[in-house]
């Protein structure tokens, strides 16, 4: 997996690796199996690569070993071990604030709210959200070193703020082609995937 997130390996040799992938995560009933080193690229490989779905399947999978697992274990921070409270209620001599898998935050900020950087100090930025992902409503708030970059998702109405002295190019679900938003907040009308484009945006501030 680390070989096709490094671009090591292409055309089929590429296409053999993914197919495994997918193959073994699948036969672990959608749950993940990576330690410190594989686990930041896992979904990106899974979404880069056509596999949407099954990288939604593993994000929101709540039996052990996940992400929502601890959540709904009680945690407010990312554990050392996927399974720092067994599911007995036994409780491991580890760290319960350890960054490591905290790497799925990365993910969620890249690709379901869509902010990627273009320009070094987001000068320029991409904002390309993906509620398809398995989170449809979301408040984003990145402070950067132009100035304070919102993203809000709420009952399918983007809104999106953009600091003053850069550009965000926004792609929107559906759409093929990007528009280059300048300073201001602009809101968009989401609409299904397999429907028509999204509406044009409206600068309202």
């Amino acid at each position: 997996m680390i070989a096709v997130a490094f671009g090591l390996l292409s055309g089929a040799a590429k296409q053999q690796a993914v197919k495994r992938l997918v193959e073994l995560i699948e036969a672990n009933g959608k749950r993940l199996d990576t330690g410190f080193l594989a686990v930041p690229y896992l979904l990106d490989v899974l979404v880069d690569n056509g596999y949407d779905e099954l990288a939604k399947q593993v994000f929101l999978q709540e039996e052990c070993p996940s992400w929502l697992y601890e959540v709904n274990h009680g945690a407010t921070t990312i554990w050392e071990s996927w399974a720092g409270i067994q599911p007995d209620g036994k409780v491991g001599d580890l760290s319960f604030n350890h960054y490591a898998f905290g790497c799925v935050g990365d993910w969620m900020i890249r690709k379901i709210a869509g902010l990627q950087v273009k320009e070094p100090g987001f000068k320029e930025f991409y904002i390309r959200p993906n509620p398809d992902l398995g989170i449809t409503a979301f408040e984003l708030s990145y402070r950067s070193a132009q100035g304070l970059i919102e993203i809000v998702l709420a009952e399918g109405k983007l809104t999106v703020t953009v600091p003053e002295t850069t550009t965000a190019y926004i792609k929107l679900p559906a759409e093929t082609t990007e528009t280059a938003l300048g300073a201001g907040t602009h809101s968009f009308e989401l609409r299904p995937s397999a429907d028509a484009s999204a509406v044009e945006p409206a600068t309202i501030g």
